[in-house]
């Protein structure tokens, strides 16, 4: 595989001792050219697990190496830029991170406890490579992980229209939330159906046309759908998941927010 190779000047410690006087050892920073490599997928050799659609649009989901990657924005990185992430900008960062060392080992010290770490040139290129590993350049593009795009079912609000259900896509599971609202790339119907019920039940009128119109998972590699939400996740915040319980047994919003609030205010006195 083609490899962009980026010729960085590592910086670690090296411990010595001043003299034989000397019971502790001190440290000097010491530098060395090297090179370091990030595999490159040309373009018409990706492979596209899945095209995800959202409310910005439509993103791809690359399969490489059994991790799935997607291309980073520029403003991930800096709010204030827009378009990917120029990979000029990946080469000074990986340049800057081979020169960095922890603030403690900047000047050189001294090495007092068997705790201390020494950044040495092994600890300085482990960091380094660790840096390295969470890119991928595919099609001039730098990419980074993520994590297998599933459905997920959200409320918000008191129910009865003041704040919403809705269906959406993400790559990871929210502790808050049970696992009951998380479908699997390849159950959308079930999730759409799952979400109106939902909605249904939180006397969430205007949310249920609109589950399932603005997110999808387009499958292209079928292999690559392996979460299993069921076994994977927990059963949510105890709290909420009784919350959600007083909304969908309240007629109005108001009810809602009156049980809402003694609950909140019974759980805060235990």
């Amino acid at each position: 595989m083609k490899q962009l190779n980026i010729e960085v000047v590592l910086r670690y410690e090296v411990p010595y001792y001043p003299s034989k006087r000397h019971k502790y050892q001190h440290t000097q920073i010491q530098e060395e050219k090297l090179k370091v490599s990030i595999p490159i997928v040309e373009k018409g050799e990706e492979k596209i697990a899945f095209i995800v659609k959202g409310s910005r649009g439509k993103e791809s989901y690359y399969s490489h190496n059994e991790q799935l990657w997607r291309k980073i924005k520029w403003h991930e990185k800096h709010h204030s830029k827009n378009g990917y992430y120029p990979l000029k900008e990946l080469i000074w960062y990986v340049q800057h991170t081979a020169r960095t060392l922890p603030y403690y080992a900047e000047h050189g010290r001294v090495l007092r406890n068997d705790s201390d770490i020494l950044c040495d040139k092994a600890y300085q290129m482990k960091a380094l490579q660790e840096y390295i590993s969470n890119y991928l350049i595919i099609d001039k593009y730098v990419c980074q992980p993520v994590g297998e795009p599933r459905y997920v079912i959200n409320t918000f609000g008191l129910g009865h229209n003041h704040g919403g259900t809705s269906l959406s896509v993400t790559n990871w599971y929210n502790s808050n939330i049970r696992n009951t609202s998380y479908f699997p790339a390849n159950k959308r119907k079930e999730a759409i159906a799952y979400g109106k019920k939902v909605a249904k039940g939180r006397g969430d009128t205007e949310s249920v046309r609109t589950i399932g119109k603005w997110y999808d998972i387009k499958i292209l590699m079928p292999e690559c759908v392996t979460c299993d939400p069921m076994n994977e996740h927990g059963e949510g915040d105890p709290f909420l998941n009784r919350l959600n319980g007083i909304i969908n047994s309240t007629e109005s919003k108001n009810e809602a927010g009156l049980m809402v609030m003694l609950a909140t205010a019974s759980e805060l006195n235990k």
